[in-house]
């Protein structure tokens, strides 16, 4: 009985040592758009810019051109909240010369954003 008491009490020390912090996520996951344009991009950008803290962006299973990451890039910058991209699928049907370009502007705007946790800010 004992023993019982010492395993729940051990249990008990490390729940009360667990942390379970709130990520906010700006998702887009699945909506198959097919993003070429900035005019393209308006519904991500505002999403962006009008969610009080947005920790991640979920762009997965959504097809991303230049001029679309250039514009979601931009958004980007200005949240130095930023810490994680959820961008897995994001360049199918995709050229192969338009992901690095591409990739260049979401990549820039996170490093733009001085994101603290992603190691890539200027500071």
């Amino acid at each position: 009985m004992a023993e019982s008491k010492d395993e729940v009490q051990g249990v008990a020390d490390l729940l009360a040592k667990t942390k379970v912090e709130q990520v906010n996520v700006v998702s887009f996951k699945g909506k198959s758009f097919k993003l070429n344009s900035a005019d393209d991009a308006v519904e991500v950008v505002n999403a962006i810019k009008a969610s009080k803290d947005v920790q991640a962006l979920c762009l997965e299973g959504n097809t991303i051109g230049v001029e679309a990451a250039e514009a979601i890039g931009g958004a980007l910058a200005a949240r130095p909240e930023f810490e994680r991209a959820l961008w897995s699928d994001i360049f199918t049907g995709r050229l192969r010369s338009e992901i690095p370009l591409a990739l260049g502007h979401l990549s820039d705007g996170v490093h733009h954003s001085e994101c603290k946790t992603c190691g890539a800010g200027s500071k």
